[in-house]
């Protein structure tokens, strides 16, 4: 085995640690589907929320404000889903 190819491996392995096992560096994974449901719904809550205050009325776009605790909700549900206590 070349000096080369030991580093490149350790280096592999290294990086595999940090970002594929759980790592603290790479918290946020997009592979989570409680952090996928809680982007998309926030994202399209937001949509809809500026879309109803310019189009119907903004009394009746403040109907949707209350769903921003479920997708904070969602994305605590997540976080404990990838990083369990021990």
């Amino acid at each position: 085995m070349k000096c080369g190819s030991l580093r490149q491996e350790l280096l592999r392995e290294k990086y595999l640690q940090l970002f594929r096992g759980g790592g603290v560096y790479l918290s946020m994974k997009i592979e989570n589907r409680y952090y996928r449901i809680a982007a998309i719904g926030l994202v399209l809550n937001l949509l809809l929320q500026v879309i109803l205050f310019f189009a119907v009325d903004p009394y009746f776009a403040s109907i949707l404000s209350p769903l921003y605790s479920i997708w904070f909700i969602l994305f605590i549900v997540g976080w404990r889903n990838e990083h369990p206590r021990r």
